[in-house]
């Protein structure tokens, strides 16, 4: 049987659901754990006004990779950035971007080498990622927090109207058996 033309005028009074609408549009975020993967997106930037505060005038790349599942299907996405430019915290740490970069380097064994050298090889081999789930919260307070999303709160974080992040906060090399 054939597909029935429907006239505007039917559907007049359905209404979308809200609910449903935010989760089709939310950010999708993979479970926090340790990715094999290869990086499969690489853009360098000069950050812009309106950038993370940490990126704004400094030189970065967008990277991504995909995650698979054990049979090898993409089940999502993750993206992050490295500098090679210095910055560091208010307590002297390296601050993420610049980490990743020099985590990169030393999977790589490419201390001392020339930044387009880096990053050329960065899309060419595979690295363990080591990715945190976490989600934006309000205290009572108002104040912004943000938790990790774990295996026992999972559903109800998806379901809930929380932002859900990914952040990258190791990169090794894969090791070879």
């Amino acid at each position: 049987m054939a597909d029935t033309p429907l006239d505007m005028a039917e559907l007049s009074g359905l209404l979308t659901s809200d609910e449903h609408a935010d989760e089709a549009g939310s950010f999708k975020t993979v479970a926090a754990g340790k990715y094999e993967s290869t990086l499969d997106m690489r853009q360098t930037l000069t950050g812009g006004e309106d950038s993370l505060k940490s990126l704004v005038g400094r030189q970065y790349a967008k990277v991504s990779f995909p995650v698979k599942n054990t049979e090898g299907r993409k089940t999502g996405r993750v993206n992050f950035n490295i500098s090679w430019i210095e910055k560091r915290t208010a307590k002297g740490f390296q601050d993420s971007a610049y980490s990743l970069y020099n985590q990169f380097v030393v999977a790589l064994g490419m201390k001392g080498k020339e930044v387009p050298d880096v990053l050329q090889a960065i899309m060419e081999y595979p690295f363990v990622f080591t990715v945190t789930e976490q989600y934006k919260d309000t205290t009572p307070d108002g104040a912004v927090v943000y938790k990790d999303v774990t295996p026992a709160n999972r559903d109800a974080i998806v379901r809930g109207a929380f932002k859900r992040y990914n952040n990258v906060t190791g990169i090794s090399k894969v090791k070879v058996a």
